[in-house]
């Protein structure tokens, strides 16, 4: 058989973009990662599921680096909670928007603290549905 559930793991822009796809019926949650969610984005998709955002304590959109602030991916946190989402909002202390960089020879470099996104992504997944 198929799948029976569907979690969404969505970063940044890929957290917005999960938003808009929850209301499959096999989606049961979303893991944001920094997750952009303007004013403007629409989240009734996420009535009666579990939303959940990983944000690093530290992101800021600088000169020439994109970045997601943690007040403005709270106030959408906050949004889709009213539309009837239950879930989490956790922040990693010194954690920037960025989980790994690319290496000039190609290979991805983890950034310090990403191995707290990877634990905390990790425990969201592994447990139960509520």
């Amino acid at each position: 058989g198929g799948a029976r559930e569907v979690i969404l793991v969505g970063f940044s822009l890929g957290g917005a973009v999960s938003t808009q796809i929850a209301d499959h019926p096999l989606v049961q949650r979303v893991i944001g990662l920094a997750p952009w969610l303007p004013k403007e984005l629409p989240v009734d998709a996420l009535a009666g599921r579990e939303f959940h955002v990983i944000h690093g304590a530290l992101d800021r959109r600088i000169p020439g680096v994109p970045g997601v602030h943690p007040d403005a991916s709270r106030a959408g946190f906050e949004r889709i909670r009213a539309a009837g989402a239950t879930g989490t909002y956790r922040l990693i202390p010194f954690g920037t928007h960025a989980i790994a960089l690319r290496a000039p020879w190609g290979a991805p470099i983890p950034v310090p603290r990403a191995a707290e996104w990877v634990r905390q992504v990790g425990d969201l997944i592994a447990a139960p549905s509520r």
